[in-house]
């Protein structure tokens, strides 16, 4: 379901497995039976879930790709285009029957019948996405490590010297990004403050009695709550590597604080995947 999307960036926001513990259990739509909403889920919806990161820097790839300058050559600039227009293409597939004005057009063609899932298509959503966030890392090394001038002082002398000299792409990108993470935490407090009306969506959503309605809403907030955590960690350290912070032969701890944040996030998102039996 086009809701459900949102899941690319928020890991747990419809839970995880039918058996997870705390919560996590799955209460979206994917393996509903179809015309009988009110019968037991089949399966639980899948990982989808990308990286806040990764979907960022496959955001500051298509945006800097709209800019003619150092970051990207004019073929690079069309290969990104055509991934970003895959990605789209990828995702709208995946909704499958929930979008049925579209795929009943794409089911007419030749060989698309025989496909069982369409939210497989989704696989390729998601290299399109990695191959994204590579272009927006070559981008990023380009113009604010090898390419940057390493400057003096502290943190915030040298951000200042780069905001002075900053050109319009990077301010309003810089304006955009933080724009979204507050909006990110405003939806966190609303969705937060409508838990009571959550809890009963859950009572009616035919979920197993073993399930605890109001688990599952506290889950599913913390959820949204730990994705602006990891969006504003990710904002942050882009501003700093865009503002020169690392700059030259500070370049490698730039590596090192977006692979941190890369492996905590994912890591953490894919914990409730992962169950340990005793053989």
């Amino acid at each position: 379901p086009p809701a459900e999307t949102l899941r690319v960036i928020v890991p747990g926001l419809y839970g995880y497995r039918m058996d997870s513990p705390n919560g996590g259990s799955y209460w979206g739509r994917v393996g509903e039976a179809p015309g009988a909403p009110e019968q037991m889920r089949r399966f639980s919806g899948a990982g989808e879930y990308a990286g806040v990161l990764v979907v960022l820097l496959a955001l500051f790839s298509l945006a800097a790709s709209f800019r003619k300058g150092p970051m990207f050559e004019d073929r690079e600039r069309k290969m990104i285009w055509f991934w970003g227009v895959m990605f789209l293409v990828a995702m709208v597939l995946s909704w499958g029957r929930f979008a049925p004005a579209f795929y009943k057009l794409v089911y007419s063609l030749p060989y698309f019948s025989s496909i069982r899932n369409p939210m497989k298509f989704m696989h390729a959503g998601h290299m399109a996405l990695m191959i994204l966030c590579g272009y927006g890392l070559l981008g990023l090394s380009r113009r604010y490590l090898e390419g940057a001038t390493a400057t003096s002082g502290g943190v915030s002398a040298r951000l200042g010297l780069w905001w002075a000299k900053a050109n319009s792409f990077e301010k309003r990108w810089t304006f955009g990004m933080f724009a979204a993470v507050a909006l990110s935490l405003l939806v966190f407090l609303i969705y937060s403050s409508g838990k009571s009306g959550l809890i009963t969506h859950l009572a009616g959503a035919q979920l197993p009695s073993s399930i605890d309605p109001k688990q599952v809403a506290q889950f599913s907030i913390s959820e949204v709550g730990k994705f602006f955590l990891f969006f504003a960690v990710s904002a942050a350290a882009l501003f700093l590597i865009m503002g020169g912070v690392f700059a030259r032969e500070r370049s490698r701890w730039a590596v090192l604080l977006l692979g941190l944040i890369l492996t905590i996030d994912l890591a953490r998102a894919n914990k409730p995947w992962i169950l340990y039996w005793d053989y």
